[in-house]
């Protein structure tokens, strides 16, 4: 009896290291590897620059959970163009390549917004606003109109009546939801669903005035973290995917406030600690079947906090990591597309079973991919992240300009 117990635990760890090690993990290694390279090659092209973050390694950890998810999204088109099922793969390797980048972009998130409230009493809410707007909406408004492109090529029969269209298309617009567009079922496909995270964003943007509020009023930073200790375990007991990601929220935050309080910390350099960043997520994806699991989320956090405390991840802080970094909004908005022309549209009529095949037509989407984020970066990222500041100055001067009229009319 007690000796098959130690068998049966092999047995499970075996399983579940297959389940982690399989063969698509080696080729999804090879497809982060092009991406990585093709990011190399960019670097002749542009100038990396070093100050885009004063810390360095989060650009290039942006750049690695975008590319996670576009993989993680290239098997789930292994499914549906096989069986037809939006299904979520059965390797954990593969929904923490997903669902784990998704949670730690949350953190980042937290980490940086919470940060301006610590590091700036008085922060000017109107260039915050303007910044975030000019930053998300160019590139998503140019995402949607590719998204109204290709239901135009797929609409054969012409598009239903205005109004059928137009509340759709405006609900995505606002960021409102994903509802099909044109009678095309499932029309989130074409993004591979990626876009309600851009609604969880506005409402941590909105929730910052209030939160600042109660920071700036609060003499002891203690108290303040008592209150997200209690967030935070309400929303682990919760246990809901929803809440889950707003304790990555949660989490990103902690750090910010650490970090401003100790500082870098020094140890957190130290080879036991980089080696700690290195096996966590090794770790974590042979211990849980995914991400949403309170264990699971603390120690995404640990792994997130020790990067953004001072360990320095010479990978991440790289220049074709950077610049992966500068491109990753690009990258999660537009990997989806991408894979549907290739499998919902060249490949559709395909009578020829493709699984073989599926993760080469992947590595030759990589440089179209990375390509194509790239010269939207230079064309649509950049100049909207530019006029942000014009666009600021002109309404504080046109502000200027009426709140004088008024004071010279009441003279």
């Amino acid at each position: 009896m007690h000796t098959k117990e130690p068998v049966n635990n092999l047995v499970t760890l075996f399983d579940s290291t297959v389940r982690v090690v399989d063969v698509h993990a080696i080729y999804a290694a090879a497809i982060f590897g092009i991406g990585v390279f093709l990011a190399w090659v960019l670097t002749f092209l542009e100038r990396v620059n070093a100050d885009n973050s004063h810390i360095p390694a989060l650009d290039g950890l942006r750049g690695c959970c975008a590319f996670f998810v576009f993989i993680h999204h290239a098997l789930f088109w292994r499914s549906y163009h096989s069986s037809g099922i939006w299904a979520i793969p059965e390797s954990s390797f593969f929904v923490f390549l997903g669902k784990g980048s998704v949670i730690i972009f949350f953190m980042i998130t937290g980490f940086l917004f919470f940060g301006k409230i610590l590091r700036q009493p008085g922060l000017d809410w109107l260039n915050l606003y303007i910044g975030r707007f000019f930053r998300i909406f160019p590139l998503y408004i140019a995402l949607i109109l590719s998204v109204l492109v290709v239901l135009t090529l797929l609409g054969r029969g012409g598009w239903v009546g205005i109004r059928e269209t137009l509340i759709p298309v405006l609900k995505w617009v606002l960021m409102l939801g994903a509802p099909d567009i044109n009678g095309l079922k499932d029309t989130k496909l074409l993004t591979a669903g990626v876009t309600w995270t851009l609604t969880r964003e506005w409402m941590f943007y909105f929730c910052l005035p209030a939160l600042a509020l109660l920071v700036w009023r609060q003499r002891s930073p203690v108290n303040l973290f008592t209150i997200f200790g209690i967030a935070f375990t309400l929303v682990l007991a919760t246990r809901s995917s929803f809440d889950y990601y707003w304790g990555s929220f949660l989490i990103g935050m902690f750090f910010a406030w650490l970090r401003h309080k100790f500082g870098l910390m020094s140890w957190v350099n130290s080879r036991p600690a980089k080696w700690s960043v290195a096996m966590l997520p090794v770790i974590l994806i042979v211990s849980f079947p995914n991400p949403y699991n309170g264990f699971a989320i603390l120690g995404l956090g640990l792994f997130f906090g020790l990067i953004v405390m001072g360990a320095r991840i010479a990978f991440l802080e790289s220049a074709p990591m950077r610049l992966l970094g500068d491109l990753s909004y690009g990258i999660y908005l537009f990997h989806g597309i991408i894979l549907f022309v290739l499998f919902g549209g060249l490949l559709k009529a395909s009578t020829k079973p493709l699984e073989n095949f599926h993760w080469l037509f992947i590595g030759c989407l990589v440089p179209i991919l990375v390509i194509i984020c790239y010269i939207l970066h230079v064309y649509v990222e950049l100049p909207g992240m530019a006029y942000a500041k014009v666009f600021a100055e002109k309404l504080k001067s046109a502000r200027t300009s009426v709140m004088n009229a008024l004071t010279r009319a009441r003279i």
